[in-house]
Protein backbone atom coordinates (compact mmCIF):
# COMPACT_ATOMS: atom_id res chain seq x y z
CA UNK A 1 0.00 0.00 0.00
CA UNK A 2 1.29 3.46 -0.84
CA UNK A 3 1.60 6.21 1.75
CA UNK A 4 -1.10 8.38 0.15
CA UNK A 5 -3.56 5.47 -0.06
CA UNK A 6 -2.95 4.53 3.59
CA UNK A 7 -3.50 8.03 4.99
CA UNK A 8 -6.58 8.51 2.81
CA UNK A 9 -8.18 5.37 4.28
CA UNK A 10 -6.92 6.23 7.78
CA UNK A 11 -8.61 9.63 7.62
CA UNK A 12 -11.93 7.99 6.73
CA UNK A 13 -11.34 5.40 9.47
CA UNK A 14 -10.81 8.10 12.12
CA UNK A 15 -13.95 9.93 10.96
CA UNK A 16 -16.00 6.71 11.13
CA UNK A 17 -16.65 6.81 7.37
CA UNK A 18 -14.56 3.80 6.33
CA UNK A 19 -16.36 0.90 4.64
CA UNK A 20 -16.08 -2.64 6.01
CA UNK A 21 -13.48 -3.42 3.38
CA UNK A 22 -11.45 -0.33 4.27
CA UNK A 23 -11.67 -1.19 7.97
CA UNK A 24 -10.39 -4.67 7.17
CA UNK A 25 -7.51 -3.17 5.16
CA UNK A 26 -6.54 -0.97 8.13
CA UNK A 27 -6.61 -3.87 10.60
CA UNK A 28 -4.70 -6.23 8.32
CA UNK A 29 -2.14 -3.51 7.66
CA UNK A 30 -1.54 -3.01 11.39
CA UNK A 31 -1.10 -6.76 11.89
CA UNK A 32 1.17 -7.30 8.90
CA UNK A 33 3.41 -4.22 8.91
CA UNK A 34 5.77 -2.91 11.58
CA UNK A 35 4.89 0.76 12.07
CA UNK A 36 8.49 1.81 12.73
CA UNK A 37 9.73 0.14 9.55
CA UNK A 38 7.06 1.68 7.33
CA UNK A 39 7.56 5.12 8.92
CA UNK A 40 11.22 5.04 7.90
CA UNK A 41 10.46 3.73 4.42
CA UNK A 42 7.83 6.37 3.67
CA UNK A 43 9.91 9.38 4.79
CA UNK A 44 7.08 10.95 6.77
CA UNK A 45 6.58 14.54 7.84
CA UNK A 46 6.22 15.26 11.56
CA UNK A 47 2.44 15.55 11.25
CA UNK A 48 2.23 12.21 9.42
CA UNK A 49 4.40 10.60 12.10
CA UNK A 50 2.01 11.90 14.78
CA UNK A 51 -0.95 10.38 12.94
CA UNK A 52 0.88 7.07 12.57
CA UNK A 53 1.84 6.92 16.25
CA UNK A 54 -1.75 7.66 17.28
CA UNK A 55 -2.98 4.95 14.90
CA UNK A 56 -0.54 2.48 16.48
CA UNK A 57 -1.82 3.28 19.98
CA UNK A 58 -5.43 2.85 18.91
CA UNK A 59 -4.66 -0.50 17.31
CA UNK A 60 -2.90 -1.63 20.50
CA UNK A 61 -5.97 -0.78 22.55
CA UNK A 62 -8.27 -2.63 20.16
CA UNK A 63 -6.02 -5.69 20.04
CA UNK A 64 -5.69 -5.80 23.83
CA UNK A 65 -9.45 -5.67 24.28
CA UNK A 66 -9.96 -8.54 21.88
CA UNK A 67 -8.40 -10.85 24.50
CA UNK A 68 -10.59 -11.97 27.43
CA UNK A 69 -9.72 -10.56 30.83
CA UNK A 70 -8.82 -13.13 33.53
CA UNK A 71 -11.34 -13.61 36.32
CA UNK A 72 -9.84 -14.20 39.77
CA UNK A 73 -10.96 -17.17 41.89
CA UNK A 74 -12.41 -14.77 44.50
CA UNK A 75 -14.97 -13.63 41.98
CA UNK A 76 -16.03 -17.20 41.22
CA UNK A 77 -17.19 -18.13 44.77
CA UNK A 78 -20.82 -18.02 43.73
CA UNK A 79 -20.65 -18.91 40.00
CA UNK A 80 -24.39 -19.34 39.52
CA UNK A 81 -25.27 -15.90 40.87
CA UNK A 82 -22.26 -13.82 39.92
CA UNK A 83 -20.31 -15.30 37.05
CA UNK A 84 -22.40 -14.51 34.02
CA UNK A 85 -23.54 -11.04 35.07
CA UNK A 86 -19.97 -10.21 36.05
CA UNK A 87 -18.50 -11.44 32.79
CA UNK A 88 -21.10 -9.46 30.89
CA UNK A 89 -20.38 -6.37 32.99
CA UNK A 90 -16.64 -6.78 32.45
CA UNK A 91 -17.12 -7.04 28.69
CA UNK A 92 -19.37 -3.96 28.57
CA UNK A 93 -16.92 -2.00 30.72
CA UNK A 94 -14.04 -3.28 28.64
CA UNK A 95 -15.41 -2.08 25.31
CA UNK A 96 -16.77 1.13 26.81
CA UNK A 97 -13.33 1.93 28.18
CA UNK A 98 -11.77 1.14 24.81
CA UNK A 99 -14.28 3.42 23.07
CA UNK A 100 -13.61 6.25 25.53
CA UNK A 101 -9.86 5.81 25.10
CA UNK A 102 -10.13 5.82 21.32
CA UNK A 103 -12.27 8.98 21.41
CA UNK A 104 -9.81 10.59 23.82
CA UNK A 105 -6.84 9.70 21.62
CA UNK A 106 -8.67 10.98 18.55
CA UNK A 107 -9.47 14.24 20.35
CA UNK A 108 -5.84 14.61 21.43
CA UNK A 109 -4.75 13.94 17.84
CA UNK A 110 -7.15 16.59 16.58
CA UNK A 111 -5.84 19.14 19.11
CA UNK A 112 -2.26 18.18 18.25
CA UNK A 113 -2.97 18.56 14.54
CA UNK A 114 -4.55 21.98 15.12
CA UNK A 115 -1.50 23.09 17.10
CA UNK A 116 1.05 21.62 14.70
CA UNK A 117 -0.62 22.02 11.31
CA UNK A 118 0.96 25.09 9.72
CA UNK A 119 -1.04 27.85 8.10
CA UNK A 120 -0.51 27.15 4.40
CA UNK A 121 -0.25 29.85 1.77
CA UNK A 122 -0.49 29.45 -2.00
CA UNK A 123 0.89 31.78 -4.64
CA UNK A 124 -0.05 31.26 -8.30
CA UNK A 125 0.77 32.78 -11.65
CA UNK A 126 -1.15 32.84 -14.91
CA UNK A 127 0.24 32.63 -18.41
CA UNK A 128 2.40 35.65 -19.07
CA UNK A 129 2.97 36.31 -15.36
CA UNK A 130 6.05 35.81 -13.15
CA UNK A 131 6.43 36.72 -9.48
CA UNK A 132 8.97 36.59 -6.65
CA UNK A 133 7.97 35.06 -3.29
CA UNK A 134 9.89 35.31 -0.01
CA UNK A 135 9.28 32.40 2.36
CA UNK A 136 9.22 32.57 6.14
CA UNK A 137 12.85 31.43 6.45
CA UNK A 138 14.10 34.06 4.00
CA UNK A 139 14.29 31.68 1.00
CA UNK A 140 13.60 33.47 -2.29
CA UNK A 141 11.38 31.76 -4.88
CA UNK A 142 10.99 33.07 -8.41
CA UNK A 143 7.80 31.57 -9.82
CA UNK A 144 7.52 31.16 -13.57
CA UNK A 145 4.35 31.53 -15.63
CA UNK A 146 1.40 29.16 -15.14
CA UNK A 147 2.80 27.84 -11.85
CA UNK A 148 1.80 27.60 -8.20
CA UNK A 149 3.60 27.02 -4.91
CA UNK A 150 2.09 26.06 -1.56
CA UNK A 151 4.12 26.65 1.60
CA UNK A 152 3.67 27.17 5.36
CA UNK A 153 3.56 30.72 6.65
CA UNK A 154 6.20 29.67 9.19
CA UNK A 155 8.40 26.58 9.21
CA UNK A 156 7.49 25.44 12.73
CA UNK A 157 6.73 22.11 14.46
CA UNK A 158 8.62 20.18 11.80
CA UNK A 159 12.12 18.96 11.07
CA UNK A 160 11.98 20.00 7.42
CA UNK A 161 11.04 23.04 5.35
CA UNK A 162 8.58 21.58 2.85
CA UNK A 163 6.85 23.26 -0.08
CA UNK A 164 4.76 21.91 -2.97
CA UNK A 165 5.27 23.10 -6.55
CA UNK A 166 3.33 22.79 -9.77
CA UNK A 167 4.98 24.37 -12.78
CA UNK A 168 8.43 25.96 -12.57
CA UNK A 169 10.34 27.91 -9.94
CA UNK A 170 13.90 28.93 -9.14
CA UNK A 171 14.89 28.62 -5.47
CA UNK A 172 17.57 30.49 -3.57
CA UNK A 173 17.46 28.54 -0.30
CA UNK A 174 18.69 30.02 2.98
CA UNK A 175 21.10 27.48 4.57
CA UNK A 176 19.93 25.60 7.67
CA UNK A 177 21.85 22.34 8.38
CA UNK A 178 19.29 21.33 11.02
CA UNK A 179 16.24 21.74 8.80
CA UNK A 180 16.53 20.53 5.16
CA UNK A 181 14.48 22.27 2.47
CA UNK A 182 12.22 19.98 0.39
CA UNK A 183 10.29 20.64 -2.79
CA UNK A 184 7.56 18.15 -3.70
CA UNK A 185 6.50 18.17 -7.36
CA UNK A 186 4.52 15.30 -8.89
CA UNK A 187 6.34 12.12 -7.77
CA UNK A 188 9.63 13.92 -7.23
CA UNK A 189 11.08 15.11 -3.93
CA UNK A 190 14.03 17.52 -4.08
CA UNK A 191 16.01 18.00 -0.84
CA UNK A 192 18.69 20.61 -0.07
CA UNK A 193 20.31 22.29 2.93
CA UNK A 194 21.10 25.60 1.25
CA UNK A 195 21.65 26.12 -2.47
CA UNK A 196 20.11 27.51 -5.67
CA UNK A 197 18.31 25.33 -8.18
CA UNK A 198 15.44 25.20 -10.65
CA UNK A 199 12.51 22.77 -10.61
CA UNK A 200 10.32 22.41 -13.69
CA UNK A 201 7.25 20.22 -13.15
CA UNK A 202 4.44 21.26 -15.46
CA UNK A 203 1.49 18.85 -15.82
CA UNK A 204 1.98 16.39 -18.67
CA UNK A 205 5.67 17.21 -19.12
CA UNK A 206 9.00 15.80 -17.95
CA UNK A 207 10.19 16.88 -14.51
CA UNK A 208 13.58 18.63 -14.62
CA UNK A 209 15.72 19.66 -11.64
CA UNK A 210 18.72 21.84 -12.53
CA UNK A 211 21.39 22.85 -10.00
CA UNK A 212 23.10 26.24 -10.13
CA UNK A 213 25.00 26.11 -6.82
CA UNK A 214 25.47 23.62 -4.00
CA UNK A 215 24.24 20.01 -3.90
CA UNK A 216 20.72 18.70 -4.38
CA UNK A 217 19.21 15.26 -3.76
CA UNK A 218 16.40 14.24 -6.09
CA UNK A 219 14.26 11.20 -5.22
CA UNK A 220 11.33 9.60 -7.01
CA UNK A 221 8.46 8.77 -4.65
CA UNK A 222 7.27 5.54 -6.30
CA UNK A 223 5.84 2.41 -4.74
CA UNK A 224 6.87 -0.29 -7.17
CA UNK A 225 9.72 -2.76 -7.53
CA UNK A 226 10.59 -2.00 -11.12
CA UNK A 227 14.18 -1.15 -10.24
CA UNK A 228 15.91 1.71 -11.96
CA UNK A 229 17.50 4.80 -10.51
CA UNK A 230 15.18 6.28 -7.85
CA UNK A 231 17.57 8.73 -6.16
CA UNK A 232 20.41 10.91 -7.45
CA UNK A 233 22.75 13.55 -6.02
CA UNK A 234 23.29 16.58 -8.25
CA UNK A 235 26.12 19.09 -8.32
CA UNK A 236 26.31 22.48 -10.08
CA UNK A 237 25.58 22.30 -13.84
CA UNK A 238 23.89 18.92 -13.52
CA UNK A 239 20.28 18.13 -14.29
CA UNK A 240 17.94 15.32 -13.27
CA UNK A 241 15.17 14.31 -15.66
CA UNK A 242 12.20 12.27 -14.44
CA UNK A 243 9.70 10.54 -16.68
CA UNK A 244 6.62 9.59 -14.60
CA UNK A 245 5.66 6.77 -16.96
CA UNK A 246 9.14 5.26 -16.74
CA UNK A 247 9.54 5.77 -12.98
CA UNK A 248 13.23 6.44 -13.45
CA UNK A 249 15.61 9.38 -13.02
CA UNK A 250 18.33 10.21 -15.52
CA UNK A 251 21.08 12.78 -15.09
CA UNK A 252 23.02 14.84 -17.60
CA UNK A 253 25.56 17.68 -17.59
CA UNK A 254 24.07 21.03 -18.64
CA UNK A 255 24.80 24.72 -18.66
CA UNK A 256 22.57 25.72 -15.74
CA UNK A 257 22.49 29.33 -16.96
CA UNK A 258 20.47 28.19 -19.98
CA UNK A 259 17.74 26.61 -17.87
CA UNK A 260 17.48 29.42 -15.33
CA UNK A 261 17.69 32.33 -17.79
CA UNK A 262 13.92 32.81 -17.57
CA UNK A 263 14.25 34.27 -14.04
CA UNK A 264 16.09 37.23 -15.59
CA UNK A 265 13.36 37.71 -18.24
CA UNK A 266 15.33 35.87 -20.93
CA UNK A 267 13.82 33.27 -23.25
CA UNK A 268 16.55 30.81 -24.22
CA UNK A 269 15.96 27.94 -26.65
CA UNK A 270 18.86 25.53 -26.90
CA UNK A 271 18.00 23.15 -29.75
CA UNK A 272 14.32 22.76 -28.82
CA UNK A 273 11.66 21.55 -31.28
CA UNK A 274 9.40 24.39 -32.38
CA UNK A 275 6.40 22.66 -30.74
CA UNK A 276 8.15 22.92 -27.35
CA UNK A 277 9.16 26.50 -28.07
CA UNK A 278 5.51 27.34 -28.76
CA UNK A 279 4.46 25.75 -25.45
CA UNK A 280 6.93 27.97 -23.60
CA UNK A 281 5.88 31.05 -25.55
CA UNK A 282 2.23 30.43 -24.70
CA UNK A 283 3.07 30.41 -21.01
CA UNK A 284 5.51 33.31 -21.32
CA UNK A 285 3.26 35.69 -23.22
CA UNK A 286 -0.16 34.36 -22.21
CA UNK A 287 -1.18 33.77 -25.83
CA UNK A 288 -2.69 30.81 -27.66
CA UNK A 289 -0.47 29.78 -30.59
CA UNK A 290 -1.67 27.39 -33.28
CA UNK A 291 0.43 25.66 -35.97
CA UNK A 292 -1.55 24.87 -39.10
CA UNK A 293 1.20 22.45 -40.21
CA UNK A 294 2.09 20.13 -37.35
CA UNK A 295 5.19 18.86 -39.17
CA UNK A 296 6.70 22.30 -38.64
CA UNK A 297 6.67 21.58 -34.91
CA UNK A 298 9.73 19.33 -35.28
CA UNK A 299 11.96 22.15 -36.54
CA UNK A 300 14.88 22.85 -34.18
CA UNK A 301 15.13 26.30 -32.61
CA UNK A 302 18.28 27.81 -31.10
CA UNK A 303 17.95 31.36 -29.88
CA UNK A 304 18.08 33.86 -27.04
CA UNK A 305 15.49 36.62 -26.66
CA UNK A 306 16.13 39.22 -23.99
CA UNK A 307 12.99 41.05 -22.91
CA UNK A 308 11.48 40.76 -26.38
CA UNK A 309 7.81 41.16 -27.16
CA UNK A 310 5.72 38.37 -28.65
CA UNK A 311 5.72 40.21 -31.98
CA UNK A 312 9.54 40.47 -31.95
CA UNK A 313 10.02 36.74 -31.33
CA UNK A 314 7.45 35.76 -33.95
CA UNK A 315 9.10 38.09 -36.44
CA UNK A 316 12.50 36.43 -35.86
CA UNK A 317 11.02 32.93 -36.20
CA UNK A 318 9.09 33.84 -39.34
CA UNK A 319 12.22 35.22 -41.00
CA UNK A 320 14.27 32.08 -40.26
CA UNK A 321 11.55 29.55 -41.05
CA UNK A 322 9.85 31.43 -43.88
CA UNK A 323 6.54 31.17 -42.09
CA UNK A 324 3.63 33.58 -41.83
CA UNK A 325 1.76 34.46 -38.68
CA UNK A 326 -1.38 36.34 -37.80
CA UNK A 327 -2.22 37.80 -34.38
CA UNK A 328 -5.92 38.05 -33.58
CA UNK A 329 -6.38 39.56 -30.10
CA UNK A 330 -4.77 36.94 -27.82
CA UNK A 331 -4.38 34.22 -30.45
CA UNK A 332 -1.60 33.54 -32.96
CA UNK A 333 -2.01 31.44 -36.10
CA UNK A 334 1.19 30.25 -37.83
CA UNK A 335 1.06 29.08 -41.44
CA UNK A 336 3.54 27.77 -44.00
CA UNK A 337 7.19 27.46 -43.07
CA UNK A 338 10.35 25.66 -44.14
CA UNK A 339 12.66 23.52 -41.98
CA UNK A 340 15.65 23.56 -44.31
CA UNK A 341 17.60 25.95 -42.08
CA UNK A 342 18.14 25.97 -38.35
CA UNK A 343 17.06 28.99 -36.40
CA UNK A 344 19.79 30.75 -34.44
CA UNK A 345 19.04 34.26 -33.17
CA UNK A 346 20.60 36.09 -30.24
Amino acid sequence: MTKDAFFKILEKYNEGKASEKEQQIIHEFSERVQIRDIAHEWSLSQLEESKLRMFEKIMQVINQNDSPLPITPMLQIQPKQVRFPFVYTVKVWQYAAAAVLILTLSWLLMISMQNQTPHLLTQSTRNGERITVKLGDGTIVKLNASSSITYPEKFEHTNIREVELTGEAFFEVVPNPNKPFQVRSKDIQTTVLGTSFDVQAYPGELVRVTVATGKVEVAAQVADNSGGNKKVLLHPNQQAIYQPSGKDIHTQPVDAAVFIAWKDNVLHFDGLPLKDVIRQMERWYGAKITLTDQALGECVVVGTYRQKSLHDVLKALSFALKLEYEIIQNQVIIRGGDCTSQIDHK
